[in-house]
């Protein structure tokens, strides 16, 4: 027996199916986010990565090839490059990297002096060589969360670590030229 138009219910949705349909996305939706975000902290992590292996680079190549001396450093919320002027003063930002919101500085260390994540400024000069020194980044708000560092050695080569390494152990232990050399009588 085929179906007549007056067979057929012509009635929409009850109250029970559409709170029904309505759960089902919502419990979809809720499940779904929290990849979504954490897939977004691990892509601006991972540029993060990449801008904080480039930023030691292109500096020494900035203070080589401008024979001027270039400074990068910590300015609130994001890290800079900026150049010195013949008579010291530090001129405005060339590069800004912005540190993502769930990253967060912890430690900084320059000439064996640990500043506790306050302020950094690391200079590289014409010659190629640089202060030694470092800094530390906390990944994520978690206490489980991982760590990340940017040790700068005195080449003037930037390294990107978890671990932020001290610069008093990166000198050679015979001491500075001036020392070795120095003959007492």
């Amino acid at each position: 027996m085929p179906l007549t138009s007056s067979m057929v219910s012509s009635r929409g949705y009850s109250f029970l199916e559409a709170v029904v349909s309505v759960s089902v996305i919502l419990v979809l939706v809720t499940s779904i986010m929290p990849i979504l975000v954490n897939r977004k902290a691990t892509e601006d992590r991972i540029g993060f990565t990449a801008q904080l292996n480039r930023l030691p680079v292109e500096a020494r190549e900035d203070a080589i090839n401008e024979n001027a001396t270039y400074h990068l450093l910590l300015d609130s919320q994001q890290l800079e490059i900026k150049k010195e002027d013949s008579n010291g003063n530090v001129g405005d930002a060339l590069v800004t990297i912005a540190i993502p919101s769930d990253i967060s500085v912890t430690d900084t260390n320059s000439a064996g002096t640990s500043s506790g994540g306050g302020s950094w400024d690391v200079k590289f000069y014409p010659d190629g060589t640089a202060d030694q020194s470092g800094i530390s980044f906390k990944l994520g708000q978690s206490s489980d969360s991982g760590t990340l560092a940017l040790n700068i050695n005195g080449q003037g080569k930037g390294t990107v670590s978890d671990t932020l390494t001290d610069p008093n152990s990166l000198s050679w232990p015979a001491g500075t030229f001036d020392q070795r050399t120095t003959t007492t009588p």
